[in-house]
């Protein structure tokens, strides 16, 4: 790669006539570019190859473009989550969508119609940022990893306040870091108030405090500093997700349930995330609000199939019992539907795979509730006829 320019970018962009006049002029400096035409292609191409810079359609169709960002950068490949991006506009962006900008880092915004040569410079600079970023984190690596490996906290956070925090802002927010991994909680809150007040605008320091606070079992602070954040750059997933478990701890459900809303809203690529949303909300005690919010985003085929499918799964690894509680999670969540005959049915079945007298009459029972629903369903029928007679023979 030249010092100054990406050899290979790749171009997030649904509209063809943007990206291929931009993969055209690209050409041209001798950059190589791959275009994905939508989000699903944008997820799929970045994990299948690197790139040295991205260009990202801020208004993608059914997912922003900085959703697809925060995709990439929970990548298991973990160089590739500080590939350097250059987020492409075609309206004006409202203060809210430029500070969640601001808050991840890393990304350079530019309007269209795109003029190439402040792309290129725009590229050549998130490069240069990216090294400055990669220096910094090689004195955080040989400097204060070591000594975390090897549990001395101390020299670790001697070694941050003394060779980090000397650098500026990047600096002291390795520095954060260093206390975090060292359970420095104490100097991390003093750091993390100074960038909050030196730097008011990047939401990353009030929402990196609100997660310290809750790792401290200070929930109201936390839900203070993830509030002031997510009201002024709304569409940080990771701070919704804390937000909706947060909410929960502080029997706060509705608000919880509004954050799982937003969350899904902007997870088209994660039609199972749902399920585990229901799940939380019934572990936590609010199972109506579980019931609710299943009825309002599944249909009771959706979440019997769902549900029917792990539980076969398990059963086919002869994990019975944890098929049956899958099982259960369906039962609770739609008892009153008529779709829940299968779900009974399986259940039966495991519980028969367990052979003994006790899970015999679980089944029977599973197996009657079954066809009280659907009285005409023949695999129901024969099963209890078979139970029943040879419980009649011994």
């Amino acid at each position: 790669m030249s010092a100054q320019l990406p050899e290979k970018v790749l171009i997030v962009d649904d509209d063809p006539t943007v990206a291929q006049g931009l993969m055209n002029q690209l050409k041209s400096h001798n950059i190589k570019s791959v275009i994905a035409r939508n989000y699903q292609e944008g997820l799929y191409i970045f994990n299948q190859q690197r790139f040295d810079l991205c260009l990202v359609c801020l208004e993608l169709d059914e997912m922003p473009g900085t959703v697809v960002v925060q995709r990439w950068r929970s990548s298991d490949v973990v160089s590739k989550r500080e590939t350097p991006v250059v987020m492409l506009t075609a309206a004006t962006v409202p203060p809210e969508k430029k500070a969640l900008i601001e808050e991840m880092g890393r990304m350079k915004l530019i309007s269209k119609p795109i003029k190439i040569p402040p792309l290129l410079s725009l590229m050549a600079d998130a490069l240069l940022a990216r090294m400055r970023k990669e220096k910094l984190d090689e004195a955080y690596e040989r400097g204060v990893e070591p000594a975390i490996r090897k549990k001395d906290f101390e020299r670790a956070q001697v070694t941050a306040k003394g060779k980090l925090e000397p650098l500026g802002e990047e600096g002291q927010w390795l520095s954060v870091k260093a206390h975090l991994d060292s359970e420095g909680y104490e100097h991390a809150e003093t750091l993390l108030k100074g960038l909050c007040q030196k730097y008011p605008n990047n939401m990353r320091y009030p929402n990196e405090l609100g997660a310290l606070y809750l790792k401290m079992n200070r929930n109201d602070d936390a839900k203070a500093m993830f509030e002031h954040a997510d009201k002024m750059a709304p569409g940080n997933l990771e701070r919704m997700e804390s937000m909706a478990e947060m909410y929960l701890s502080l029997s706060m459900p509705d608000e919880s349930v509004d954050k799982m809303r937003d969350l899904l809203k902007l997870s088209p690529d994660q039609p199972e995330l749902k399920y585990s949303m229901y799940e939380r909300l019934a572990a936590a005690g609010f199972e109506q609000h579980a019931r609710s919010f299943c009825k309002e985003t599944s249909t009771p085929r959706e979440l019997v199939k769902h549900y029917n499918n792990k539980g076969v799964v398990y059963s086919k690894q002869e994990e019975y019992v944890d098929a049956i509680d899958e099982y259960k999670k369906a039962l609770k969540l739609i008892p009153k539907s008529k779709e829940i005959h299968l779900i009974l049915f399986n259940m039966a079945l495991a519980h028969l795979k367990l052979k003994n007298t006790a899970h015999t009459m679980e089944a029977m029972a599973h197996l009657k509730k079954c066809l009280e629903i659907n009285p005409k369903f023949e695999k129901a029928q024969e099963k209890l006829a078979l139970i029943e007679k040879a419980i009649q023979k011994k």
